[in-house]
């Protein structure tokens, strides 16, 4: 392998690395209501689908987020098995995300998938898409005796 080969490979780990700490900045800065954190994730032109609610810019996407995780509301959001692959020059990633929310009058515990995007650079997101799978009202308690009813039907 030649030094150019060999370049070109160690930028695209650094990259996926970036990606990686790029997508747990995400999740952080939700659970932690921490919104400048979180715009810095999002390139200023960034597309959101949030299961049906398609936001597009950063200042959007911020705004619409801090309306949602008020200071009484609690979320945890696991974001695992990322695999990052790259189309035409362009990180890509599916995830897995765990979550639960909590906050007046709502309480939930959830999975799907999250679809992302990102600059050449692995540097901040242009697309996200998230697909709920499942969406349980209630504690996690409560979603885990629901979903041992299912079991039993």
């Amino acid at each position: 392998m030649d030094l150019d080969a060999i370049l070109a490979r160690l930028d695209q780990l650094e990259t996926h690395e970036r990606i990686r700490a790029l997508i747990a900045d995400y999740a952080f800065a939700a659970d932690t209501q921490d919104f400048e954190l979180l715009g810095s994730v999002f390139a200023p032109d960034a597309v959101m689908d949030m299961g049906g609610t398609m936001l597009e810019g950063r200042e959007s996407i911020v705004s619409t987020m801090a309306s949602i995780l008020t200071s009484d509301f609690v979320a945890k959001h696991f974001i695992v098995n990322e695999k990052i692959t790259w189309t035409s020059g362009t990180p890509h990633t599916r995830a897995y995300v765990n979550y639960t929310h909590a906050g007046p009058g709502v309480s939930a515990v959830g999975w799907g998938t999250y679809d992302i995007d990102f600059t050449a650079d692995g540097s901040q997101v242009t697309r996200m898409i998230f697909a709920g799978n499942q969406h349980l009202p209630g504690t996690v308690p409560e979603a885990m005796a629901r979903i041992d009813d299912m079991k039993g039907a």
